[in-house]
């Protein structure tokens, strides 16, 4: 059974030129759609009994709000953020609200479950949290790719069945989110790519081919251990986290460290000497699971958070330019900055027939505004064609004139940069000086 309620659903189409008017309706369409993703809490579970139908209905419906607004919370707020943090109730909470479904219904006369899928309005969701001073991070970033090896006596394993630790990433819940996290299928190519003993040795031209084939940003390599805890009676899940972005060999991050009661010969009353640990092991390696989530997470967390007061000033403007070859490739630059996570507003200062001028409203520094680009596969580039070029003097571009442009570039302190669209860029970008990427991670 499947219903969708509409509490209420605003879509603003915008026009920039009489010639984009029917490709610029679809691609608004879109990407409403794809900025929609960070603030939509899936599979939120509901299960209530009351008096009678209708007040469990409504009781589930109340459960499955609060529920789904921490998940979001704990998504986009960091863990000290989360200490001090009072959750909404009532109509606050309601108002936040964009829309929802309801899947797997069941009825009878007390009891009411259903899982919900919950959406959240994203400016609602900004302004609550920067009202309330809480700094928080909408930049989602690109897929992750991870690969759960396990160390044993004799090497490393990742695709054998008896690898728990691939088990339990596979049973994960909640790999989606402000970092997604993806678990590869361990199919014929995946095999090839990377084998059970090439943790740290993999071949980096196969792993890069891989990473490409789930449209992941990079890699991460997760080694877990079994080895003796700190007490008697105690072992601990030790698990190593490297990083492998565009680099022909892993480098090592940070290690977390999960603890677990290792059973005696009493606790199993006879059983076989693996009958609790075997029962125990599955609750172990979901907390790892965990906290390598967490870990991944806030790091990015702390390179893309927004203080409340940089969201109130919300002066953050970066000036571009962009050249394209065709209506489809401007359309497809236009859907791909909708979905810009925290970008406030794409204003265009100049349009021709083959490139725009464009204003980027971004709160929260160029820095902030770079790794938010480079989650669709966009660069700023340094252009040649500076503001205190020549070329750009009046508002002529090389391609003749800028409508609306004339006056854009006449200040010295506005830098203008080239803004590269990677799948399809013009040659015009090539040989140009690129800003120095930073890596997905930094030192935790």
């Amino acid at each position: 059974m499947f219903i969708l309620y509409k509490l209420f659903l605003a879509l603003r189409t915008v026009f920039f030129g009489s010639f984009l008017l029917a490709t610029l309706i679809c691609v608004n369409v879109s990407s409403v759609m794809a900025q929609s993703e960070l603030y939509t809490v899936t599979d939120v579970e509901a299960d209530v009994t009351a008096a009678n139908a209708l007040e469990a209905r409504n009781q589930a419906f109340e459960q499955a709000q609060n529920k789904a607004f921490s998940i979001l919370a704990k998504r986009m707020l960091s863990q000290d953020e989360l200490e001090d943090f009072e959750m909404p109730t009532g109509l606050a909470l309601s108002s936040l609200i964009k829309d929802y479904e309801v899947e797997n219904e069941k009825l009878s006369a007390r009891r009411y479950s259903a899982n919900y899928t919950i959406r959240f309005q994203d400016e609602a969701i900004r302004t609550f949290f920067s009202n309330r001073g809480l700094s928080y991070s909408d930049v989602a970033s690109k897929p992750i790719l991870v690969l759960p090896f396990m160390q044993t006596g004799r090497g490393t394993v990742l695709w054998s069945e008896s690898n728990e630790w691939l088990q339990a990433w596979n049973e994960a819940r909640g790999l989606d989110g402000l970092v997604p996290l993806i678990v590869p299928i361990g199919d014929l190519d995946d095999v090839k790519d990377i084998g059970d003993e090439e943790a740290l040795t993999y071949n980096w031209r196969n792993l890069a081919s891989m990473v490409r084939r789930y449209s992941a940003s990079e890699a991460v390599i997760l080694i877990a251990n079994k080895m003796p805890g700190r007490s008697v009676g105690e072992e601990r899940l030790e698990v190593q986290i490297y990083r492998t972005d565009n680099r022909p060999a892993p480098e090592y991050v940070q290690q977390v460290f999960q603890d677990f009661v290792k059973p005696s010969l009493d606790e199993k009353d006879g059983d076989a000497p693996n009958t609790l640990m075997q029962e125990r092991t599955p609750d172990t390696y979901d907390m790892a699971v965990k906290k390598v989530m967490d870990a991944l997470r806030q790091d990015w967390k702390d390179r893309t958070a927004l203080a409340s007061t940089e969201r109130a000033s919300a002066d953050g403007v970066v000036k571009v330019r962009v050249q394209f070859q065709s209506l489809q490739q401007w359309a497809e630059i236009r859907r791909d900055l909708e979905r810009v996570s925290g970008l406030d507003d794409v204003e265009i200062a100049g349009l021709s027939q083959r490139e725009a001028y464009l204003n980027l409203y971004f709160p929260g520094g160029f820095e902030r505004l770079l790794l938010a680009l480079q989650q669709i596969d966009m660069r700023l580039l340094v252009g040649v064609n500076s503001p205190s070029s020549p070329e750009y003097m009046g508002g002529q571009s090389a391609q003749g004139g800028l409508y609306g442009y004339q006056n854009y570039s006449q200040g010295a302190d506005d830098d203008i940069y080239e803004l590269v669209y990677e799948h399809g860029a013009s040659n015009s970008f090539k040989n140009m000086q690129a800003i120095k990427d930073r890596s997905y991670y930094q030192r935790f």
